[in-house]
This record gives C-alpha cells, structure tokens and sequence, in this order.
C-alpha cells in the first residue's frame, strides 16, 4: 500500500479511489510546519490551491508525485520538483464547464446588477407606496443593460477562455475578439472570432473583458492603471483566473472613480484576502471566493483526475495529465 498526504479533503469519490491502493492521511492544516511534520514516509501529497513548500519536498524520504487538484501550476515550483525527480499531475480537464459557466454568472450580476437591486429591496428602498416596481427600479438605476451583441475580450484562450467564448456566442449573440500570445494559441477560433494583435486593443474594444491567463512573472499585475483607463466606461471586467493578474489598488480606483463600471472577481492577490479588503466596500463588484470551480460535478472529476495520474504514475505508468513529462525518463 502506498501512503498518501492530502493538504486538505477532496471530493470522498477520490479519497475512496485512492485508498484502493493507499493509505490516505488528510493533514490538519496547511501550514508548513505540519506538513514538514507528516511528510516521512509518503509516496504522494495532493494540495489544492495553497503553496506545495520546496522545504516540504527537502524534508521527505519517499515523495514520488505531487498532486494538483485544478489546473493552476503557480503554487508548485515545478522546476525544483523536476530536479528532484518528483511527478507533478494536475486535473486540465476538469473543472472547465464550472469555470466558464461562472464567468458568465458574473457577466449576468454585473450587467443585471443583481446584487446591488436585491441590496436595494432589503434595505427598503422600493417599498414606497405609490411607486411601481419597475418605475423604482429605473429611478434607482437598477435596470441594468443586455449582454446580447456585445463584444466580450477573451484574454488567454485556453480550455476555459474558448468555452466562455463559444457559449456566449452561441447564447447571446456576442463578438468576441481574442488576445493570446502566439506561443499560446492552441485552440482554433470559433466561427465569427477574431484575433486582435495587443492586449491594448482588446482592452478598448471590449464591452467585457475576461482573464484566463495563467499567474506568470509575465502576468504579474497584466491589468493595472494604464490598462483599466484604456478600457471603455461602460465595460465591465471579470477575473476568475489567478490573483495577482490585476492590480487591486488600481481596481479599487477604477471602480471608486467610475473608470469603468464595474468588475468581477473569483481570486486575489492574497487568499485568503484580508477582512477589511477595500474593494469590499463597493457595490459596482461581485466577490465570490475562489468559488467558480466549486460545483459538486467540477469537484467530483478534479477529485477523481488527480487521484488517478497519481495512482498511474506511483503505478509506474504514465498518465497524460503528467505535467513534467521528463520526469518519466528517470523512472
């Protein structure tokens, strides 16, 4: 039997598949000096989406895989883990509809603004007598805009970017321009899409904008002040792909001052973040935390795609969601 360290439960379909062949220890918490204390003799640790510590790995007499469970890499540093010859899986496939089904509920709140009308009616402002709803909701400025023939940016079009763009077009009617760096284009455009050369140009063009970029020094803070004035009043942005690609600083501003009118966010710079977040006082964003891959479907195929590459690669074979694949030569 093989002895496996989770950092945190997942889904109890992938804790049952594992102890097929493992031993499955779940770990108090993730803080580093428990896991530097429970990780003698195991085989394979899975974490989520807080930081796989390079100490941890030093500290280890067996560890053979790490395990993701998502899709993000930035909490792993993967070079180091290959130099160790230690396998690193990942779930690419699994939480994608979630994913992108959730940007869309976010472009739905935002054009809607779903959450500052239900804020309105709780606090009393459209119980007045002699005033019909609707008549209240357009004097408030509670009425909202459509999505359909908007342009929708798409910044990073990976698995989750192409299905947003796909279902909006399909749904709504929606243009929608790309911005991908060549060495990322992967996935062929949807009939009707176009490339655009810049980021800039997708930034000012764009009734919204979604991120699907992967947290890279390159993408460190990719949406800050510069960006945000260039984006259109009216537009709206969304970022449900790692904290840290946008400057929350600058957001705060651009929504305080009304450069744009209003944002998305899933993640942050710091997670969790901080209780007095300023952005939280802002009614012109939806906070959801780090939720959009959260959904029963989503964690019950990251639970089970990850425990599998695990088992395979403590197995001895290898299985495609393998992300170092150098690793497997020095088997």
């Amino acid at each position: 039997m093989y002895k496996i360290l989770l950092t945190e439960k997942i889904h109890n379909v992938g804790i049952e598949y594992l102890k097929l062949k493992a031993d499955v220890i779940v770990a108090n918490d993730t803080k580093i000096d428990t896991l530097l204390a429970a990780i003698k003799g195991v085989d394979a640790i899975i974490i989520r989406s807080t930081k796989m510590y390079n100490e941890v790995i030093d500290a280890s007499d067996k560890l053979r895989v790490i395990g993701r469970h998502g899709i993000g890499l930035d909490n792993i540093d993967v070079e180091y883990a290959t130099r160790k010859k230690i396998a690193v899986i990942n779930s690419p496939r699994a939480n994608i509809i979630s994913v992108a089904e959730h940007v869309i509920a976010q472009m739905m709140a935002l054009s809607k603004k779903l959450f500052i009308a239900a804020k309105a009616m709780r606090e009393g402002k459209t119980s007045i007598e002699g005033k019909s709803l609707p008549g209240l909701c357009q004097s408030l400025g509670l009425g909202g805009v459509e999505l359909t023939n908007k342009t929708l940016g798409v910044a990073g079009f990976g698995k989750i970017g192409s299905l947003t763009a796909q279902k909006c077009m399909k749904a709504f009617d929606m243009q929608v321009l790309v911005y991908d760096p060549p060495v990322y284009n992967k996935f062929e455009l949807p009939e009707g899409a176009r490339w655009v050369e810049t980021l800039d140009e997708l930034l000012m063009k764009s009734d919204y904008i979604t991120l699907n970029v992967p947290l890279l020094p390159s993408t460190r803070n990719l949406i800050g002040e510069t960006q945000l004035k260039m984006m259109k009043s009216s537009a709206f942005l969304i970022n449900s792909a790692r904290g840290g690609i946008v400057d929350e600083s600058a957001l705060y501003r651009a929504l305080k001052e009304n450069w744009i009118a209003g944002a998305a966010l899933d993640v942050f710079e710091q997670e969790p973040p901080r209780k007095d977040l300023p952005l939280f006082e802002l009614d012109n964003i939806v906070i959801t935390p780090h939720a959009a891959a959260m959904t029963e479907e989503s964690l019950q195929r990251m639970a089970m795609e990850v425990s599998e590459g695990v088992l395979k690669m403590l197995d001895g074979e290898i299985p495609y969601n393998l992300v170092n694949k150098t690793v497997a030569s020095c088997e």
